[in-house]
């Protein structure tokens, strides 16, 4: 998640870059779903790789592969192995920068009403704290 935010924005061949010297351990799948992202819109869409930007990314849970590892006595431990969904939106710089001038020409001057926040307070109880029995 901290890899991918930094994504958005720059250019196709800046990520690539960028995630080549990161040394964090999601860079090198991000690296390969870029470059593939790439390839597929210089091959079906006829775009050139220098004008592609992150648009957008999203990371989405996925699903887990549940596994045992056994312990003393006859018990086990569960092992879940996390993975992802990774959604990448790649666009010509052109849109990009239009939506930058659509923004700034907005009215400043309508404002959104406030919104309230509603926190909920919880107690956390101890169960079991204590023998039960009384000296």
């Amino acid at each position: 998640m901290l890899v991918s935010r930094q994504l958005k924005g720059k250019t196709a061949l800046e990520a690539i870059t960028f995630l080549q010297f990161l040394g964090k351990g999601s860079a090198l799948p991000l690296k390969k779903l870029v470059e593939s992202a790439v390839a597929d819109a210089e091959n079906n869409f006829n775009l050139k790789a220098e004008s592609l930007v992150v648009l957008k990314i999203e990371v989405l849970k996925g699903g887990m592969y549940k596994r045992q590892r056994p312990r003393s006595r006859g018990m086990s431990h569960p092992i879940l192995k996390k993975n992802s969904h990774i959604k990448l939106y790649l666009t010509d710089g052109k849109e990009v920068k239009e939506e930058k001038k659509t923004e700034k020409s907005k009215d400043k001057t309508e404002t959104k009403a406030p919104k309230k926040v509603v926190k909920k307070a919880t107690t956390k109880t101890k169960k079991g704290a204590g023998s039960g029995k009384k000296n």
